[in-house]
Order: C-alpha cells, then sequence, then structure tokens
C-alpha cells in the first residue's frame, strides 16, 4: 500500500568543478551569495512560505544569486521557491560543534565513536533533498573540526551523489584559520572555502595558484588546485561591509576567485515591548536573569533587520555585485573607476558595458544616461538595445553630449565655474517573463562617472566674482568672549575654549551648544570587537576638554574679521590652529589639525603599553591566560593596557596611581576577550626562588577589572613618561611586586613576588614603553541647533549614508528629506548617517515654524583634504545615545526603539573619519588605507551662512535657478 505521496519538480543541469572552476552547464559560475539563517520577528525560527519568498525576491533584487543554508538543511518549501525563482542552493548538514576545541585530539570531527552521528545527519539531509536542482553542492557543516568522521562522509557524499560538488571549510590541516595566512587544504573537499579571508589574503591565493613553484605558501594546495569560493565574509554587523568594493575588485581580478556568501542575511532580533510600551528588537541579554550567558547583539549581524527592511551596507552589496558594469572611454581603453571624462566640442562622451551575467546577454535591460550639474539633471536619453552576450563587453556607446550643449543647459545668471558635471547612468528591466523576473522598472546597476569640461569654465562670468564690501561691524571683547556683530548676524568666539560660542541672525540665536573640536564617534559594532573604543578612549573628551594656548588673536582687514587660537587638544602634544573669518553674511571656520609629532607621545590612562623586563630583556607577552615574557620588538601581542580610576582615559600617567593591567587574551567570534592581570592561588612557576612567596600571576581578571597594582616611577614622584623604569606592587596589601624570572631552556616567567632572599630588584623593574597614540575616529566639529529645524538639503554623495570605504552605492547628487529621516537606526545604536564628499548642506525651518529671522542654515565647504567635500550629518537624536561606553553592557540606549527625538538637532561637519570595516566584527580595523593617519595634518574650511526665506526661496529646487545654494557659498566674499 502507498503510505506517502508528494511532487517534486524537475530540473536539468550539470554542475562540476573542471580545470579548477566550478560550471554550471559548461559556464563558470560567480557566487553572489549570502549566509541565511531561518527567522521571523514575531515567531523565531518558525518560517513560512510568506518569509521565505519575501526573503528570496529581496535578494534577487539586491543581485545576489546564491544562499547558503545556515547551519542546517532547511524547510523542503524553501528550496521549491528556490527552484521556481531562480537561486543558487549551498546546502549543509545540521552539524557544528563550535564549542569544543578544534585541535585533532579533542574535536569530535576526529573520534571514531561519534562518526555515527556525523554519517547520520550528513546521509539524511542528502537523501531528502538530492532531487532539488538548485542545490548546486553540499558543505558536510559548519566549524565542527576536522578528521575521520568528516573524510567519512565526504567519501560518502561523493559516492551516493556524484553529480554535485561537496565543501567543507574545516577541510584543512591547520585546527585554526587566519585572516591573512592560507591554510593547507586537505582532501575532504572540492572547494577552498576559508571564512572571513583579507582581500589580501585572496590575493595571495590567486597569486598562488598562477606562480605555485615561486611562492612562499606552495604546498598549501593539498591534492589539487580549487576554486576558492567564501563560505562566510563580510561580517554584516551594524555599521559595517567597509571595504567591500575592495573584496570585488581582487574576485574580478582572478579567475580561481569565484565570490562568496556574505555573513549574513537578516538580524536575528524578537519583536518585544518594553515597560514603556516602547516596540524593539530584543537580542542576546534581553531574556533570562542576571547572569545568563548571552552573546550580546552578535546575531544581530544582517543585511535587513528583523522585518526586512534594507540596511545602508546592503544597497552597498547591490551595487558592488550588480551584474553590468559602465566604462568611460578614452582612446579606445577603459578608465578606471572613479576618472573623469573630458567634455569636448567635437567628440562625444563614450561608454561601454561589461555583462557581468553568466548566462544572460543584457537584450531585458534599459540603458539610460542623464547629465547633472551641481546634482540637478538637465538633459537624459536611452542607449539602442545592447544585447551584448555574457561575460563581454560592448561596443562604446555614445552620450551626446559637447561643450555647446552643457552651455545651453546652464540658467543664464549661474557661470559655468560655479558648476560641477555628472554622468550617470542606469539599467533597468524592461520586461518580465516568468517568476524568475523582476518586475519592469527595477534598476539591476547604475554608476555615476564625473565631467570635466575646461573649455566650458574658460566661459566663467566676470559679473560672478565675489564683490567686497567694506567691514561696517563692530567688535567687542570682554574678560570670556569676542563678540563680532556684522549686519544681521552676531558671532561669539570663546576666549578659553577657542570655539564658537554664539552664532545669531536678525536677533535669533541658532546654536544650542558651541561650535566644538570632535574627535570621536558613537562607537560601531566593528569598533568594539577590534578594542577600537579602548585603544582610541583617550579621544573621547578631547575636543570637548581642548583649551586655547596662547590667548586668541583679533584681525581685522577690509571686509572682515577674523578671530585666531590654537587649541591644545590631549596630553600627547597635538594641536588645532582655528581661524574664524566673519563677513557680512557668514562665518568661514578654517582649521589646521597638527597630530603629535614623531617621539612626542606620552604615557597616558587608557593607551597602549609595552613592558620591558630589566632583567630578561624582553616584553610582557599573554597567551591565552598565562603571563610571561617573550620578544624584544613591540608587537600587538605585547600590548597591554594601563588605566587607572583616578585619572580620565587619555590623562597621563602618574607615580602612585592605582592601575589595571590588561590585555587581549583571545578572541571568539563574538568578541576580543580582555583581562586583567592578578596574583592568583597556587605555587609559583617554575625559576622563581623559594623564600620570596612567590604566585603566579594569570591574565584573568574581568575586563572592567578593580586595579590591582600601585604603578610606582623608580625615579620617585611625578608624571610617568615612555621610557621610565617603573615596578608595580600589588595593591592587596601583600607588598608583592610584579617581576620577570629568566628560565633555562623556557620563556622568561613572570610571578608576584617579595623583595628578598633570590630576587634582585632588577626583576622587578620595567621600562615602560609606548609606541605613537593611535589616530582619532575622526577630525572635525560637532554642534546642537536650536529646534526647530526639520529639514535637509545637501550637494554630496546620497542618498543614504556613506564612509570613506563604503561609499559605492551612493552617487554625488542633490538630496533632501526629513531630518529625522537621516539617522539609521541600526538595531543597536550606534555611528549612523553620515556623508561623504558633501559641498553644501542646508538645514531648514520647518513650514509652520519658519520666521521672518533665520529660515536655514547653510554649511559649505571650501577646502577639504581629501575627495570631494567634507564628511557631514545631522541627527534629531543626541549622538551620545548612540554611543557605548568602554564597558558596552553600560550603554544606555541599547535598542534603537528606545530612542526619543528631540526638537534639537546635533550637526558635524568633520574633515575626515575612518571607515567603518568589514571584515570582521571580532578583531580586525578597517583596512589600512581607510584609517586615519596619526602622523598626517589636515586642513580644511567650511562656510557657516545664515538665510532669510528669501534667500531660501532663490535656491529651492522648484526655482528655475535652481543651483544657487552653490553660488551662494561660491559667491561669498569670505
Amino acid at each position: 500500500s502507498v503510505s506517502e505521496c508528494f511532487c517534486l519538480n524537475v530540473g536539468f543541469r550539470t554542475v562540476e568543478i573542471r580545470d579548477s572552476r566550478l560550471m554550471l552547464n559548461g559556464h563558470e559560475l560567480t557566487i553572489k551569495g549570502v549566509n541565511r539563517h531561518e527567522h521571523v520577528q514575531h515567531t523565531g525560527h518558525v518560517v513560512g512560505r510568506e518569509s521565505m519568498l519575501q526573503d528570496i525576491l529581496l535578494m534577487k533584487k539586491h543581485n545576489f544569486n546564491a544562499v547558503r543554508c545556515a547551519h542546517y538543511p532547511n524547510d523542503p518549501i524553501f528550496y521549491d521557491l528556490c527552484d521556481e525563482y531562480g537561486l543558487y542552493v549551498v546546502d549543509e548538514a545540521n552539524i557544528e560543534s563550535h564549542g569544543i576545541d578544534f585541535a585533532p585530539a579533542t574535536t569530535l570531527g576526529n573520534k571514531p565513536e561519534w562518526g555515527p552521528s556525523h554519517m547520520a545527519r550528513v546521509q539524511r539531509y542528502v537523501e531528502r533533498d538530492k532531487n532539488y536542482p538548485c542545490i548546486l553542492f553540499w558543505s558536510l557543516g559548519n566549524e565542527a573540526g576536522n578528521g575521520v568522521n568528516h573524510h567519512s562522509t565526504y567519501k560518502w557524499v561523493k559516492q551516493r551523489d556524484p553529480t554535485r560538488p561537496c565543501q567543507y571549510e574545516h577541510a584543512r590541516i591547520e585546527p585554526g584559520w587566519s585572516t591573512e595566512w592560507l591554510e593547507t587544504i586537505d582532501s575532504n573537499t572540492d572547494i577552498f572555502c576559508p571564512m572571513y579571508p583579507s582581500q589580501a589574503k585572496l590575493g595571495r591565493y590567486a597569486k598562488l595558484v598562477e606562480l605555485p613553484e615561486d611562492n612562499e605558501w606552495k604546498g598549501r594546495l593539498g591534492d589539487r588546485v580549487r576554486p576558492l569560493i567564501m563560505v562566510e565574509y563580510a561580517h554584516a554587523m551594524g555599521n559595517t561591509l567597509g571595504g567591500f568594493q575592495e573584496y570585488w575588485d581582487v574576485i574580478y581580478k582572478h579567475g580561481i576567485l569565484q565570490g562568496g556568501f556574505i555573513w549574513d542575511w537578516v538580524d536575528q532580533g524578537i519583536l518585544k515591548k518594553t515597560d514603556e510600551g516602547r516596540e524593539i528588537w530584543a537580542y542576546g541579554g534581553d531574556y533570562g536573569g542576571k547572569g545568563t550567558p548571552s552573546d550580546h547583539n552578535f546575531c544581530i549581524n544582517g543585511l535587513v533587520q528583523p522585518d526586512r527592511l534594507p540596511g545602508p551596507h546592503l544597497l552597498e552589496a547591490k551595487q558592488v555585485q550588480q551584474p553590468v558594469a559602465f566604462e568611460g572611454v578614452v582612446d579606445g581603453s577603459a578608465v578606471e573607476r572613479g576618472v573623469a571624462l573630458q567634455v569636448t566640442g567635437s567628440q562625444p562622451i563614450l561608454v561601454q558595458l561589461r555583462n557581468r551575467y553568466d548566462f544572460r546577454s543584457l537584450s531585458h535591460l534599459e540603458i539610460s544616461w542623464s547629465v547633472l550639474a551641481n546634482g540637478v539633471v538637465l538633459k537624459s536619453g536611452l542607449f539602442d538595445e545592447v544585447t551584448t552576450g555574457p561575460h563581454s563587453v560592448s561596443e562604446p556607446q555614445a552620450v551626446p553630449i559637447y561643450t555647446d550643449t552643457l552651455s545651453g543647459l546652464l540658467p543664464p545668471q549661474v557661470s559655468p565655474g560655479d558648476v560641477e558635471w555628472h554622468l550617470n547612468l542606469s539599467a533597468k528591466w524592461k520586461n518580465q517573463k516568468g517568476p524568475g523576473c523582476l518586475e519592469v522598472g527595477h534598476e539591476e546597476a547604475y554608476a555615476q562617472i564625473p565631467l570635466l569640461c575646461d573649455e566650458l569654465k574658460q566661459r566663467t562670468h566676470a559679473a560672478q566674482a565675489p564683490t567686497s564690501r567694506p567691514f561696517a561691524g563692530e567688535v567687542s571683547d570682554d574678560a570670556g568672549e569676542v563678540r563680532i556683530s556684522s549686519g544681521d548676524m552676531v558671532v561669539g568666539i570663546n576666549k578659553e575654549k577657542g570655539v564658537i560660542s554664539g552664532l545669531s541672525y536678525r536677533g535669533e540665536e541658532l546654536l544650542a551648544a558651541p561650535l566644538s573640536p570632535n574627535f570621536w564617534r558613537p562607537v560601531t559594532d566593528n569598533d568594539n570587537g577590534a578594542n577600537l573604543h579602548k585603544d582610541m578612549a583617550a579621544w573621547r573628551h578631547a575636543g570637548r576638554d581642548a583649551v586655547v594656548v596662547g590667548g586668541v588673536n583679533v584681525e581685522t582687514c577690509d571686509n572682515s574679521v577674523t578671530i585666531k587660537a590654537d587649541l591644545a587638544v590631549g596630553f600627547a602634544g597635538a594641536v588645532l590652529s582655528v581661524a574664524y573669518t566673519v563677513g557680512h553674511s557668514g562665518v568661514l571656520v578654517s582649521a589646521d589639525w597638527k597630530p603629535p609629532s614623531e617621539g612626542a607621545t606620552r604615557a597616558l590612562s587608557g593607551n597602549a603599553a609595552f613592558l620591558l623586563s630589566k632583567a630578561a630583556n624582553k616584553h610582557i607577552h599573554v597567551e591565552g591566560s598565562k603571563v610571561h615574557a617573550k620578544w624584544q620588538s613591540m608587537g600587538d601581542w605585547q600590548r597591554l593596557t594601563i588605566s587607572s580610576p583616578d585619572v580620565p582615559a587619555g590623562e597621563p600617567l602618574q607615580d602612585g596611581l592605582p592601575v589595571a593591567l590588561t590585555a587581549v587574551t583571545g578572541k571568539t567570534e563574538a568578541e576580543l576577550l580582555v583581562h586583567g592581570f592578578q596574583v592568583s592561588e597556587g605555587p609559583a612557576p617554575e625559576g622563581v626562588p623559594e623564600g620570596c612567596q612567590g604566585a603566579p600571576v594569570a591574565a584573568t581578571g574581568s575586563p572592567a577589572s578593580q586595579p590591582r597594582w600601585i604603578l610606582k616611577r623608580v625615579a620617585g614622584p611625578g608624571e610617568v613618561a615612555p621610557q621610565d623604569e617603573v615596578y608595580f606592587v600589588a595593591s592587596d596589601g601583600s607588598e608583592r611586586r610584579l617581576a620577570c624570572f629568566l628560565v633555562k631552556d623556557h620563556d622568561p616567567v613572570v610571578a608576584a613576588v617579595k623583595l628578598g632572599e633570590g630576587v634582585d630588584e632588577a626583576n622587578t623593574i620595567f621600562t615602560l614603553q609606548v609606541k605613537d597614540q593611535p589616530a582619532p575616529a575622526k577630525v572635525g566639529f560637532k554642534t546642537t541647533l536650536r529646534d526647530n529645524f526639520e529639514d535637509v538639503e545637501w550637494f554630496g554623495r546620497g542618498p543614504h549614508e556613506s564612509y570613506c570605504d563604503r561609499f559605492s552605492s551612493t552617487m554625488v547628487g542633490r538630496y533632501q528629506g526629513a531630518i529625522l529621516d537621516q539617522t539609521f537606526k541600526y538595531v543597536r545604536p550606534q555611528e549612523n548617517g553620515n556623508k561623504t564628499d558633501t559641498r553644501w548642506m542646508v538645514l531648514k525651518r520647518g513650514e509652520k515654524s519658519r520666521r521672518p529671522g533665520c529660515s536655514s542654515l547653510l554649511v559649505a565647504a571650501k577646502e577639504w583634504p581629501s575627495g570631494e567635500g567634507l564628511n557631514m550629518q545631522c541627527h534629531r537624536y543626541p549622538m551620545e545615545e548612540f554611543d557605548m561606553p568602554e564597558d558596552r553592557l553600560q550603554q544606555r540606549i541599547k535598542h534603537a526603539g528606545e530612542l526619543t527625538a528631540r526638537p534639537e538637532t546635533d550637526l558635524c561637519v568633520d574633515a575626515a573619519q575612518m571607515g567603518v570595516g568589514g571584515i570582521d566584527s571580532w578583531g580586525n580595523k578597517p583596512l589600512p588605507q581607510h584609517m586615519l593617519d596619526s602622523r598626517k595634518p589636515l586642513k580644511w574650511s567650511f562656510l557657516l551662512q545664515p538665510l532669510s526665506v528669501e534667500d531660501e526661496e532663490k535656491a529651492s529646487c522648484g526655482s528655475g535657478n535652481s543651483l544657487t545654494y552653490g553660488v551662494i557659498a561660491r559667491q561669498s566674499a569670505l
């Protein structure tokens, strides 16, 4: 009798690895994938068909073609939908033993008694899912070590289903993996599928394949050359995916690199109401009683929020992975991305289209172009149908734009010299033929190419030059403030702090807080994971605490007054020179950042330091909880943090301070582990003299460890300076000192001892060494505007946030919206909303709150150190509520749903901000080129100009003179 009947769709295709390439139906594939956990905000891991289909369509709309079932077989409905709508699938066995060590002697993967458990899970899912054509290859599990059990399951899968490749990330000889170095690939995988490699590691593998004999990594390839497809990469936790463009630059460069799967798709938060009735997405730590184990918000690491709202980083992934690349052409060759094309009087602009689809031509796409002047579209058109086949490049397409074309597009009152030109390109679906296709009008790909027109700039109107009027204002100088009255505007400069303390227009004060230097940003999840919020702690309040040195200087010239001052920033010798030039209608803020000079570092509380033993001539070194001495160089794993509760982070250390000695002791997939040095129970290590009451010292104290040592300076009372000899006395009253002893045939040992028989004082003395102070997270200014500013308009990158390492998805344009909407509410509040390359920004009062006085405030970049403008951002939420203290458990606002908007607006204008990073969220910083240089000076300037209702009406987007904000900024006499 029949016990069960069900239907399956049938598909025919060939999947193979040929010549070290993953092939589908004979064509090489590029995997643009994402890992997906089954999760719904209302029901957790109980997922219905509607949510599955929503995920699949969102993935396809954002240029994903593959999904990894992480880390278990999914509901069969999901595979049916992937078959129907067209997503490649990596199916995975429900095997993970992450909590057990990966060493061969301890991992379950190498224990024969666990063999039947491994085999049963692999056999069950392969037998159940083998008929779904969407499944391209099998995975033996996730982070479950390597050994005999995984070799057995690999052999069974290859015998049972020879039509599909099989992968396993842990198929390597080494137990662990590295961001940078290459592992030795074992035989039980058909694909090299590393976790969280850096962009450089991908390049190393490609070079190893291309030049195996002349390579330091030869021997790591194993028994054959395999395609590399990252099983997890670009950890999408919080404000992240920095450096994603760099990943795909190297992937497209080398054929052996065939893509990867971002970790991961959705923030795994559960919708919950607080006691106050606010809706939040709850995460680790929001359930269970005090002390319940938790990784906090570590599962909030998706490209979409729990309700499937795309994050800005999803938009970055979409653009970088898009299947069409637009390339400018000059003299028959493609130019690099971002290089401007020159408009001439005789030749059209040429653009070629690179088809990165694996199977289809471009005939289903409508390709359009538009020309923008200062962010405003002035002319647009369509290309003829482009039918270029997969992995091919089209013939150059002509954009009919010439010098006279551009000249004729400009309003007569706008000078060509005041205009920036851009060419925007777009590819949209023009037909729909099945469920796997997207709706008509969906934008599949887009790009922007800057344009230059030197011929047109020579026609700049002479009448547009700034006019100079004699300065007719007044300057008053009292004990605490310099005040300059100029027409309808009054500016106040605080003489102690050197900041703009007031800016009023027609009798109305605009500032609720001074325009102060700022060197800190709210901590991102990647910042926290890399310990940057502790490494950079000296900068947290450095702007607030900066003070004038040498007094302020007032200079008057024919058409303006300038107030100059030098501000001492921090205690390491950094100086910010500021100049405020007040003219008839605005204030020009000019700044010159001079970071600490080489050799000018000081020993500061909370900063990194190194302790060199006088007796052993080696540095204190931490491995796990073990404290000993090793190496004469100052490497990352010799780095300690010396902090005292008696002085704020960033202030100099002094003789006699109680201090905590902490170090990074390891890392999990969730975070770096930080522990404090403490005296432990038990016998002293071998090599410590008897009779000195020796005791072991271990790095086992709480990360927020209470001071367990008293810092003493050998030279006596005073500030502890780099290269000073110091010693540390235990604060428990035992009179023990931290000490280091040489041991024959072993690394020197560290213990806590009393001075006495067998103990030389040199054993307890260390040279305190300091590397350069780390650069700040940003360099700029921050202020708070008074209430009733509701809308914002800007000319720069948009429409969503951008950073120096994540801006490919944004285009230079003119954008507008509510200030409230400029805050992206990451599930855990953090840095957000930055706008790179901002030429100008206008903050506007709402219609109901407009007054005869100030209608809006124009902030216009005048000079910038790099790029094409300054970083700017504005929020109706206090930015302090996005921030995390050193102990993340003490963050006051832990959920975006708890944020409360206020009438005032926080405004930042920055010369530079470091990137957000994106390799992982537990140790890796942004790429070196995306960090600020601790030795690089920066110069920048910007105009603050209050505008009346009349000014704003002239500059509104709806007027014929729609370029006027930029003109206003350029026309200023300052």
